[in-house]
């Protein structure tokens, strides 16, 4: 049952329904063949019992009525078909006194057992014979201890159910591929519906969860899973949206007090009165006050980014420029750490706020020198591909897992175990990329991510696209 639990439902509805049609099928075969076989087994013996009549008439016999057998008209033994039957008198003494018909009737056809039930009453069997074949016999009493026995060949039966069998056979082998036929597009015609609600259900993602399934118009059970999918997705909107605003708030209440705070850590670190013993602890303070700083604005960020207010101030501007302010920035951490800045700074016109496409920029090119060895290389090069402007940054360092690849652009997914070295970063950074990436109609992938290094491209659609 488990292994049938693994195969799709359609596969599923299919089988079952062509097993259930081969049982019937079967069963109404057996039936009918088993049928035409009795009913030919009784014309047979009405035959035989009308040919012993005549032939125990035709010996003198008044006692054929006494064995249940009706009388008939006069028919002499010579003249039967040779190969369809036969008929011989057998004497008191049990040996042959006529014959006639198949040469089968020359010997004996009863054994001793077989001869004395014959002569107290009628006796039917079926058996083979040399020349008859398969045959059906009657032996009666005609008195005086004699038998007379009559038989006939079944070979025209066992033809009529040969030929039965095949065409119940072809029968049910096109009954059961027409039948499986009509039940594999039954049931793709049923789970239709089904398809089309796990498609639409699919193509709705966190960021668009004001859509909703399409109800279908019949009223059944494809409408009723379409209303609880809906009823859902409107749970989980709600659920959602709370979560949402809920850490916006918190953000923008927490940028207050961490600001005053951050500024009264640097009026103490800056007072001559402050003792040398505290100053440490000021300035370690100062700095994780920092960190929640940058935290806090990037958690209000995403909350922008998730509610659909990405601000963008989009202007006609090229991706160099935002890249070349990134570098220059960052060109001191990078010698500081160790690491060139290669450029390849060509052509790429679009659409864009050149402020946030430096954030993006900034952010990788941050990434990269901190996870590049030192003493290595990181490069960053714009230009257009396929209707897209790019920009590609690739960093010389150990490369990302293959168990973080999957999450890298989630909340909070930070690389630094993959990577070798602390970062200092709160996670958030390129999920914000990726969220001013979108608001640009654009895209945000990691393209490579082997030993030899990690390569991030941003696309943004160019303006004649």
């Amino acid at each position: 049952m488990s292994s049938l639990a693994r195969i799709p439902l359609r596969w599923r509805v299919t089988i079952v329904a062509v097993v259930v049609q081969a049982g019937l099928l079967i069963a109404l075969g057996a039936f009918v063949s088993i049928r035409l076989s009795r009913d030919l087994g009784t014309g047979i013996d009405a035959s035989l019992s009308a040919r012993a009549t005549q032939l125990l008439a035709a010996v003198g016999d008044e006692q054929g009525a006494a064995a249940g057998i009706s009388d008939s008209s006069d028919v002499h033994l010579p003249g039967l078909a040779a190969r369809e039957s036969l008929t011989q008198v057998i004497s008191r003494a049990g040996a042959v006194a006529e014959s006639a018909g198949s040469p089968d009737a020359e010997q004996p056809l009863l054994n001793a057992d077989q001869l004395v039930r014959a002569r107290s009453g009628a006796l039917r069997f079926t058996t083979r014979l040399p020349a008859l074949g398969h045959a059906r016999l009657l032996a009666v009493p005609a008195g005086a201890g004699q038998v007379v026995v009559v038989a006939n060949s079944l070979s025209s039966v066992d033809e009529a159910q040969s030929r039965l069998q095949t065409l119940l056979g072809v029968g049910a082998l096109a009954a059961l591929m027409l039948g499986g036929s009509a039940s594999w597009w039954l049931a793709g015609r049923a789970l239709r519906p089904i398809d089309r609600l796990s498609l639409a259900a699919a193509a709705i993602d966190g960021d668009d969860l004001d859509r909703r399934v399409p109800v279908p118009p019949a009223g059944d059970e494809a409408a009723r899973l379409a209303q609880t999918l809906n009823r859902l997705l409107e749970r989980i909107s709600v659920s959602v949206g709370k979560e949402r605003a809920f850490l916006a708030d918190a953000s923008h209440e927490l940028r207050t007090p961490v600001a005053v705070l951050r500024a009264e850590l640097e009026v103490a670190l800056r007072s001559p009165s402050t003792p040398n013993a505290a100053r440490e602890v000021l300035e370690s303070m100062n700095e994780e006050t920092g960190r929640l700083s940058r935290l806090t604005d990037d958690l209000l960020a995403l909350a922008r980014a998730d509610a659909g207010r990405v601000e963008l101030v989009r202007q006609t501007s090229d991706l160099a420029a935002p890249a070349e302010r990134a570098t220059q920035l960052l060109g001191p951490f990078a010698a500081e750490q160790g690491v060139t800045i290669g450029t390849q700074f060509n052509s790429a016109p679009a659409r864009i706020d050149p402020d946030r496409i430096a954030q993006v920029t900034l952010n990788l090119l941050d990434n990269a020198i901190r996870h590049t060895p030192r003493g290595r290389n990181v490069q960053i090069a714009t230009g257009v591909s396929d209707g897209h402007a790019f920009l590609v940054v690739l960093d010389e360092g150990p490369g990302i897992s293959d168990d973080l690849a999957p999450r890298i652009f989630e909340r909070f997914s930070r690389g630094d175990a993959a990577r070798g070295r602390e970062s200092g970063g709160t996670g958030l950074g390129l999920a914000i990329a990726l969220a001013i990436a979108k608001a640009h109609s654009g895209s945000l992938t990691l393209e490579e991510r082997g030993p030899q290094g990690s390569r991030f491209a941003l696309r943004i659609p160019t303006i004649s696209s």
